[in-house]
């Protein structure tokens, strides 16, 4: 038997745990992790869909950065319905940067 304890989580935390989950991603350049916080079918540029695009476009333009620490602040959230919802966060990226060429995507 299982000691795991399984505990729903209303929509408002969801978004909450995910700008962390998107925060600690960029901060140890992990990539998988960084498009996981994205839909697979997530426009990248133009023209090029998909968290695979997402990944390569993240990879190069991480590679201009040396370190970032980002901070998460307060969420003001609005669900709109089951699949919508608007936030606003307030927060500071500090960073350190080479200056490199940047992708456009």
């Amino acid at each position: 038997m299982s000691d795991a304890v399984t505990i729903e989580i209303s929509p408002h935390e969801q978004i909450r745990q995910l700008a962390c989950r998107y925060a600690e991603a960029v901060d140890s350049r992990d990539l998988d992790a960084l498009a996981e916080c994205f839909i697979e079918d997530v426009q990248v540029g133009r023209d090029t869909f998909g968290r695979d695009a997402l990944r390569d476009w993240f990879d190069a333009v991480l590679r201009t950065f040396g370190v970032s620490i980002h901070f998460i602040g307060n969420h003001r959230i609005t669900v709109l319905d089951d699949d919508r919802a608007e936030t606003e966060r307030p927060g500071k990226t500090h960073g350190s940067f080479e200056k490199r060429d940047i992708p456009h995507g």
